[in-house]
């Protein structure tokens, strides 16, 4: 599960990296990457700022209590709504501001639901709170690869999670809409 949600991840930045080259008129060639030197640094931040302590919060506690009322599918997407409203204070200091800002929010609402629910199909399949961590690491992390305007990558990110998540959903309908 740790693999496969792993390559699913990357699956998915690669295919919005791509989109966001291809539909900017932009060849491949120009992408700018991280330093090297930086990669280490991002590491110890991603971890530190989210992934470890959030998720004690999210898959440790809320995610269980949630569960005992709601099916997966509800909680899942009631812990994303808290989640990305929990974000509100660094959405508004992304720097975007008007129309930009608005889209910033709607596409990171649905961005962060999206991967809520995929979260909690993985967490739910492996009862580890690990998996939570590692899957909010690798989006934390490979979001900051390659170089590129983030409104327009977060458009595709959260694209391709609403389409997973739907997927995952669809596949999984007995898991995912059974209460626990």
């Amino acid at each position: 599960m740790f693999i496969s949600s792993f390559l699913l991840q990357v699956l998915l930045v690669v295919t919005a990296v791509l989109a966001f080259f291809l539909m900017n008129n932009r060849p491949l060639n120009t992408m700018t990457f991280i330093t090297i030197s930086s990669i280490i640094p991002v590491i110890i931040m991603d971890l530190t700022s989210g992934a470890l302590g959030e998720e004690l919060g999210w898959r440790g506690y809320a995610i269980n209590i949630l569960q005992k009322k709601y099916i997966p599918f509800t909680a899942g997407l009631i812990i994303g709504v808290i989640w990305g409203f929990w974000h509100l204070p660094l959405m508004i200091l992304s720097g975007y501001s008007g129309i930009e800002l608005l889209y910033y929010l709607i596409a990171f609402m649905f961005g962060i639901t999206s991967f809520s629910v995929v979260i909690t199909f993985f967490y739910n399949k492996t009862g580890n709170i690990l998996i939570a961590m590692w899957m909010h690491f690798w989006f934390n992390f490979l979001l900051k690869i390659v170089i590129i305007d983030p409104l327009p990558l977060l458009i595709y990110i959260s694209t391709g999670y609403l389409i997973f998540a739907g997927l995952v959903t669809i596949f999984n309908r007995n898991e995912m809409f059974q209460r626990k």
